[in-house]
């Protein structure tokens, strides 16, 4: 019968200096549990934190621990490797050829990683903001080391990587500390009342509960088209994430009294010459 120290001396695997037994195995799972541990009590004083003081930045307390939790795990890491009896020197050293390679084929995923821990330590990009890169809208859902996720209107998840998020021109609409400014597009037949145009248009967006009577609506004329005569109507709102259902509800009120005043929206027309040939 074996004591217990024999048994957490076994050799595992024994080659060269290196020698994983049981007891250094053991060790190395003691450190990762601990670590384990010890990220979910900094995401529960977090969490405390939050309800407790209300005045703390929601987004920057779950980045600082999300910050915390890398680095934790990192350590933990080093310190089960070192408790398994590799050194990390001499694995460094046997894989530098190995880990050249892995870097020049994953570039981009390394200036994800980078670009996720600028995002972290900046505070620029928090969970719940409203985003938008290029066409995409959506809520900051979750913020990673590589990868954001966002959730649009239809709740979908989209996950983007942190180098788009630095590298592009990213729209925050969530840092306004103001309603925004918002647009509609809308063409009219030559030969429309202009003023029975703007009636309509403004009548459109002032029966929105969401459209602000500060700062005022404003109806553009943009331009003479082909076979239109163009209009912006500009209105305010503290609708962000929520604003295509509003554009969508005025547009139903702009065809309504665009109906009521007599007003025409233009089908596209072109003129066709047609020319006989000469017998």
């Amino acid at each position: 019968m074996k004591s217990l120290q024999e048994i957490l001396e076994l050799n595992l695997i024994p080659f060269g200096k290196y020698n994983l037994t049981i007891g250094s195995l053991l060790i190395a799972f003691t450190i990762l549990l601990l670590a384990s541990l010890v990220s979910k009590l900094i995401s529960r004083l977090i969490r405390r934190q939050i309800k407790r003081k209300p005045h703390l930045d929601p987004g920057r307390m779950k980045a600082f621990g999300q910050i915390l939790k890398y680095i934790l795990y990192t350590v933990s890491i080093l310190l089960a490797i070192e408790a398994a009896g590799i050194q990390i020197s001499w694995l460094i050293g046997a894989s530098a050829a190995l880990f050249v390679g892995i870097g020049f084929g994953l570039q981009n995923t390394f200036n994800d990683f980078l670009s996720g821990i600028i995002i972290l330590f900046d505070g620029s990009l928090e969970e719940a903001d409203v985003m938008q890169v290029g066409d995409l809208v959506g809520k900051v859902k979750k913020i990673g080391l590589r990868a954001t996720t966002l959730e649009t209107n239809d709740s979908i998840s989209v996950i983007v990587p942190n180098s788009k998020m630095t590298g592009e021109n990213v729209v925050n609409w969530s840092h306004n500390d103001g309603p925004t400014r918002f647009r509609i597009n809308v063409g009219v037949a030559y030969g429309s009342n202009i003023k029975a145009v703007r009636q309509a248009l403004t009548e459109s967006a002032q029966v929105h509960p969401a459209v602000l009577d500060e700062p005022e609506l404003e109806i553009r004329f943009t331009d003479f088209g082909d076979s239109s005569l163009n209009f912006q109507l500009l209105f305010w709102s503290n609708e962000n994430f929520g604003i295509e259902p509003v554009k969508s509800q005025i547009r139903y009120n702009i065809e309504e009294n665009f109906r009521k005043y007599g007003v025409e929206i233009p089908f596209p027309q072109r003129d066709i010459h047609i020319k006989s040939k000469p017998q």
